[in-house]
């Protein structure tokens, strides 16, 4: 089973989470890292914690994972 890291935004959603990661209409989960890394463009430092606490959650909720496997996979830029 594949783990999913990040919350997306469905495609047909018009108001999502600020941090939600995707773009309408045209999305693709491959792609998921990238959006993380537009997202964290478009955040300012401040706002960083927030948006990396806000998919742990997510993280954590849907897999049977823990902090370090996210804070690895985010942190890793071999994947």
């Amino acid at each position: 089973m594949k783990l999913v890291y990040f919350k997306l935004r469905n495609p047909f959603n018009f108001s999502p989470h600020r941090f939600e990661l995707g773009r309408p209409f045209t999305f693709y989960k491959s792609h998921a890292d990238n959006f993380f890394f537009l997202k964290l463009y478009e955040l300012n430092e401040n706002e960083y914690p927030a948006f990396y606490q806000y998919h742990l959650e997510y993280f954590l909720k849907e897999n049977a994972g823990e902090e370090k496997d996210f804070f690895s996979y985010v942190y890793d830029d071999n994947h």
